[in-house]
């Protein structure tokens, strides 16, 4: 499986299409980004290209976390080609967003991969989670063309934590 690569942008004035027609904000999560996927019937995840199926490494609980929780058996059992993206929520992986303690040890997903050159709508990926009870990077908001004041209202919030690590885009 490829890894998914997002564009980061720390100044919305770079990028002057950002906030054009039908926009997604989520919270963006301070921990370990992680995709997993199915492949001859095991369930795989991988952080930063490695896969570490098979391995002594639990990938600071990861594993263990997939292995006990039944939406991501019974999601792959229905859809066995998709790859899920998301974070990895430990304490260990957080650099300077303090979130409250029930949030910890939850893989939060933000988009899925179809196949090798699709991604799935946001909506469906939030359907998609609610039916197998995977927990969801808090969205915002859909916006049509929100104004910077709107957007700047969401920097900081978040639903996890005293103050958000910040904000993602999808459109």
């Amino acid at each position: 499986m490829l890894v998914s690569s997002y564009k980061r942008v720390r100044e919305i004035s770079s990028c002057p299409d950002l906030l054009k027609g039908k926009v997604y904000i989520q919270e963006k999560i301070d921990g370990y980004n992680a995709s997993i996927w199915c492949e001859k019937g095991f369930i795989h995840y991988s952080h930063s290209g490695v896969d570490y199926f098979g391995k002594q490494i639990d990938f600071y609980g990861l594993g263990k976390y997939l292995g006990s929780h039944n939406g991501f058996k019974a999601l792959f059992k229905k859809f066995p080609d998709i790859k899920l993206n998301g974070e990895w929520l430990v304490k260990k992986a957080v650099k300077q967003t303090e979130y409250d303690d029930k949030s910890y040890n939850t893989f939060y997903l933000y988009d899925v991969d179809i196949d090798e050159f699709t991604k799935m709508d946001i909506e469906d990926v939030y359907t998609l989670a609610s039916e197998f009870q995977i927990s969801t990077t808090p969205m915002f908001g859909r916006f049509n063309e929100p104004s910077l004041m709107t957007v700047k209202n969401l920097v900081g919030r978040s639903e996890l934590g005293k103050v958000g690590e910040g904000i993602v885009f999808k459109n």
